[in-house]
């Protein structure tokens, strides 16, 4: 009787730390969880973007540096297309808003486990000269698409919090 509380207490205590939700991280209904750093202002679910991480030490021509992140339901693109045709698709719905598109460098990665098509732009919005990074991952007939915009001469200091954010990215 003794073995069999002992064991049941172990396997309570381990699946209970398995189950544990780190503090640090935003989790997100649609099947992911990222960190972001804690300095940063985050807004859930606002305009569809299921969230919206801001750096509130931006400097630059009042625009704050931010990490978005938006899921898109394969149904509502066609879930036959690699994530480089997805990659293609995107940039040209960004050529359609955005003035002095420049591609900087375009592929694909491994972020962690997952594979990812990566675009670097330079482009303007209204008066802002912007610098933008998307990574895309699709899992479970969903597209996942992580954005980083930053004002372009304050791009390369910050584009550090990005890579930790991507870093971190995982789907649960």
């Amino acid at each position: 009787m003794k073995k069999t509380t002992l064991l049941l207490i172990i396997i309570l205590a381990f699946s209970t730390a398995c189950n544990k939700k780190e503090k640090d991280r935003f989790y997100d209904k649609e099947g992911f969880s990222i960190k972001f750093p804690s300095s940063w202002e985050i807004e859930k679910n606002k305009q569809g973007v299921n969230v919206i991480a801001s750096n509130p030490a931006s400097k630059y021509m009042n625009f704050k540096s931010n990490i978005n992140i938006i899921v898109s339901k394969t149904e509502k693109v066609n879930k036959d297309l690699t994530l480089q045709q997805h990659l293609d698709l995107n940039y040209k719905e960004l050529k359609k808003i955005v003035i002095d598109l420049k591609v900087l460098d375009k592929g694909l990665m491994k972020i962690g486990n997952n594979n990812s098509a990566f675009l670097l732009v330079e482009h303007q919005i209204g008066t802002k000269n912007l610098k933008t990074v998307f990574n895309i991952f699709i899992k479970d007939n969903k597209i996942y698409t992580i954005t980083f915009l930053a004002d372009k001469k304050e791009f390369d200091a910050t584009r550090k919090y990005y890579d930790k954010s991507l870093d971190s990215f995982r789907f649960e």
